[in-house]
């Protein structure tokens, strides 16, 4: 079938994404066949079309021989997912980025993605376990991680009004670095993995615009 699927594809030149897909029904690992369809998620995504983006990466990271190129793949595939809404989504394809690597770098951005979905799930006490780790241990290296991380765990703390959770996001947050970089605006992504970005670090929404004087309302 693998033979068949180019044969069969050489009349969608003209037409890349489609010629993707069919490439993608291809049952084995192929870089030649991962690539293209990489391609088509860069290109979907730039027209606003999120989870079909995501479904494309999630398809070449099944189709992407080396290890390196599939966690990537999977983790910028979560990203779109969360961009698109879908909880359950981003944490089946996390959760297989952790599988998949030892990497600290990309194993952190997968379990923000991991917490993100848990507060969208309403999972607040397990979103909390996860966020407040991933906020200090994410300060230094990947500081947009670590701050859209405290912000989501100070969402989690302020909905639930307890006084454990607000003085545990507090704890943490006094011991976290003020990025180097200041944060983009209000609403902008701030860090994504586009095609071929070696750090990988997954899509992460924003964080607050000035981080060490930042405290959230009724938790001062």
């Amino acid at each position: 079938m693998y033979h068949a699927v180019p044969f069969a594809a050489e009349t969608l030149h003209d037409q890349p994404d489609r010629h993707a897909w069919h490439l993608a029904a291809a049952l084995e690992p192929d870089e030649r066949v991962a690539a293209p369809l990489e391609e088509t998620a860069a290109q979907t995504q730039r027209r606003g079309g999120a989870a079909a983006a995501a479904r494309a990466l999630e398809r070449a990271a099944e189709l992407s021989p080396a290890e390196a190129d599939q966690t990537r793949r999977l983790l910028a595939a979560a990203g779109l997912a969360q961009t698109a809404g879908q909880a359950d989504w981003v944490l089946d394809l996390a959760a297989r980025v952790l599988a998949l690597t030892v990497d600290p770098q990309l194993r952190v951005a997968a379990r923000q993605h991991i917490g993100w979905a848990l507060v969208w799930s309403n999972q607040h006490t397990a979103a909390l376990a996860t966020l407040l780790p991933v906020a200090e241990e994410a300060t230094s290296r990947l500081p947009v991680v670590a701050w859209h991380a405290i912000g989501l765990a100070a969402t989690v703390a302020y909905q639930s009004g307890a006084p454990a959770d607000r003085a545990a996001v507090l704890r943490t947050l006094d011991r976290m670095r003020e990025p180097a970089q200041p944060p983009g605006p209000a609403g902008a992504p701030v860090l994504q993995v586009p095609h071929r970005i070696p750090a990988g670090v997954g899509w992460v929404g924003t964080c607050p615009p000035s981080p060490r004087r930042w405290r959230p309302r009724g938790m001062r």
